[in-house]
């Protein structure tokens, strides 16, 4: 036998074998499990459209986080809030002392004062084409000076008070005819205690007479003296 025939007939021995198994299948299905779907032609089943959807067995959860409740605890808190006002102390302007700067000179009172030691007190003894006429009483007069400063001159005096023994007082005279501004004196106590003293001053008009000014040596003062004429 070729090995031709041999391929045949197991060819068909097998072929055989299928076709058996086949018609036993067949012939116990009824008493057998259902096949597995693949097994299973699949029948096509025409579905009618629907508006309608199963209605739930439970009601639907709102699972949506409520919404907070507007509040006005803020809005309100700051409204509630008052600016902080703080009190200022109202300012005030910067005075100087009357008399202890040629800005705030005092007027010669015809009364007793009393200086401190190595203070200087300032007065305005008169203004314009005057001739002036300046008396410094003292208790005691030692220790104590008289400068007069011409008007818009306060680098230097003009002219100092000196002794007048008739009434026992620093004197000064003098002034200038087209003279315009203030005439300042300064008083000084040199002395190491307090000094009374007292202030005095005259003026003549000069604006319409012939005057003539010049200095003076008178012991170791330097004076300025004016002399007029009337017209």
């Amino acid at each position: 036998m070729s090995p031709n025939h041999k391929d045949l007939i197991v060819k068909l021995i097998l072929a055989n074998l299928i076709v058996y198994l086949i018609f036993a299948f067949l012939w116990f299905a009824p008493s057998l499990p259902p096949l597995p779907n693949f097994f299973v032609r699949p029948t096509a089943v025409a579905l009618r459209p629907t508006n309608t959807l199963p209605k739930p067995t439970t009601q639907p959860t709102n699972t949506r986080a409520p919404s907070p409740t507007p509040t006005r605890t803020l809005r309100t808190a700051v409204r509630n809030i008052q600016p902080l006002i703080v009190p200022v102390a109202p300012q005030t302007a910067l005075t100087t002392q009357a008399g202890t700067s040629p800005a705030s000179p005092l007027a010669p009172m015809n009364s007793w004062q009393t200086l401190n030691p190595g203070e200087r007190v300032w007065y305005k003894i008169g203004s314009g084409g005057f001739h002036l006429s300046v008396f410094l009483e003292a208790k005691p007069l030692d220790g104590m000076s008289l400068d007069v400063y011409a008007p818009g001159q306060l680098d230097q005096p003009i002219g100092r008070g000196t002794l007048q023994l008739a009434s026992g007082s620093l004197v000064w005279a003098g002034g200038h005819w087209q003279s315009e501004g203030d005439w300042l004196a300064r008083v000084t106590n040199g002395n190491p205690a307090s000094v009374q003293y007292k202030l005095t001053s005259s003026a003549k008009d000069i604006s319409g007479k012939s005057c003539y000014s010049y200095w003076e040596d008178i012991g170791t003062q330097h004076v300025y003296w004016t002399e007029c004429q009337g017209r």
